[in-house]
């Protein structure tokens, strides 16, 4: 294990520095946000050190849910020992499993396995300069590593019939994507708009979708800072479990 100090939740701790994608807003929020439906298999694509699973595994252990089991993937092979490196820092409870595979999604995808319940925070720059940075690249921009064609065929494949997935992504890169997964037969059935500061335009949007009619839903708006530039009282509330700072 690195040297450096692993990032600090309030149940837990992760390392972070050798994975592609960081430690940041979007994953640790669309944790937090994400309904916690019963599920049993659970699935995070682009999984970088965990942080999406771990936080939504603790959410889970407060249920008292029955067997769980966790999957990761990511085709970044750092980000995936870092990963089951955290594993043994974490918590586990006696209900739930972890496993992190170093594949890309294209050939996870052939497995015969379905799964209740998919999240991702995805690469979504699309049409601006790639990164030098190799890691940067494939956490960030999306191209023939994880291209919105292939995570959507992917997740049509991957989700049982009564399953949910969820992802966050920018407004710009959402539209498209909603466009393509609508299209493949989805539905939506959650959705919330997440603004950086209030008075500002949105900044992400935290999505839900499944395979057959959901529930009627209002679409949620969330400012993360408050014109002071404080940290909201919603934030908060939905990031308390996680963050020691409140």
């Amino acid at each position: 294990m690195s040297n450096l100090s692993p990032f600090q939740f309030k149940q837990f701790s992760l390392y972070h520095h050798r994975s592609a994608l960081k430690i940041g807003t979007d994953s640790v929020l669309l944790a937090s946000v994400i309904p916690l439906h019963k599920s049993e298999f659970i699935l995070d694509i682009g999984t970088g050190c965990g942080v999406i699973l771990y936080c939504m595994a603790s959410r889970y252990f407060q249920k008292n849910e029955k067997l769980q089991f966790y999957t990761g993937i990511d085709i970044d092979a750092s980000s995936i020992l870092e990963a089951m490196e955290n594993k043994e820092h974490f918590p586990v409870a006696e209900n739930q499993y972890f496993r992190f595979v170093h594949t890309s999604i294209q050939d996870f995808s052939v497995e015969n396995l379905e799964y209740d319940l998919i999240v991702s925070n995805p690469p979504f720059f699309g049409n601006s300069l790639p990164s030098p940075d190799q890691q940067k690249q494939l956490s960030k921009h999306r191209d023939a590593h994880l291209s919105f064609e292939d995570l959507t065929e992917s997740v049509q494949i991957l989700l049982s019939e009564n399953g949910f997935f969820y992802l966050i992504l920018p407004p710009q890169e959402m539209a498209e994507f909603d466009k393509m997964i609508l299209n493949k037969g989805f539905s939506s059935c959650y959705q919330m708009n997440v603004y950086p500061i209030h008075g500002k335009p949105i900044h992400r949007i935290i999505k839900g979708y499944c395979k057959k009619n959901p529930a009627p839903y209002e679409i949620q708006n969330l400012c993360i800072r408050a014109k002071t530039q404080a940290y909201s009282t919603e934030y908060k509330a939905l990031t308390e479990p996680f963050y020691i700072k409140w």
